[in-house]
């Protein structure tokens, strides 16, 4: 490659990384998503030390203030872990519906654990987890701030 196209490279790649932090839905291009540390945090909740194939993505839903979807892979232990601010978890046989909008196409089946619950942390948030068969073990979280 020329010095010219690994510069224009360089910037499409910048570019590009930049546009992958802008939330999805409709919402201000502006506002950038936090980190999926800090969206699990704001929510009361700990993103695993040993999380790995982290993603996080947000949508535009009624009455919300954010709505963000992560998922990650973790060893088990830790992903259970996520679940002991909410009592622990436990088996899990169906995606609530107010988080399958947000969630997608995860299903819950009769190996999944996860867990659910409210809490009043900096707002009114919905939370839900669900932890898929395995080990390492792939998380599926919910977590949508309900407007005031």
């Amino acid at each position: 490659m020329t010095l010219r196209t690994n510069v224009v490279v360089g910037v499409l790649a910048l570019t590009l990384s930049a546009c992958s932090s802008v939330r999805l839905g409709g919402q201000d291009p502006t506002d950038e998503l936090p980190s999926p540390s800090e969206a699990m945090q704001q929510a009361g909740l700990e993103l695993p030390a040993g999380a790995t194939d982290v993603t996080i993505t947000s949508s535009d839903l009624p009455d919300r203030e954010h709505a963000w979807a992560l998922a990650f892979t973790a060893p088990r232990v830790e992903a259970e872990a996520v679940c002991e601010p909410m009592g622990g978890a436990g088996r899990q046989s169906f995606v609530p519906k107010m988080h399958r909008e947000l969630l997608g196409d995860v299903e819950a089946g009769p190996e999944t654990r996860g867990c659910s619950a409210s809490t009043g942390n900096g707002g009114l948030w919905g939370r839900f987890v669900l932890i898929e068969p395995g080990d390492p073990a792939t998380v599926h979280v919910s977590l949508q701030q309900l407007t005031r």
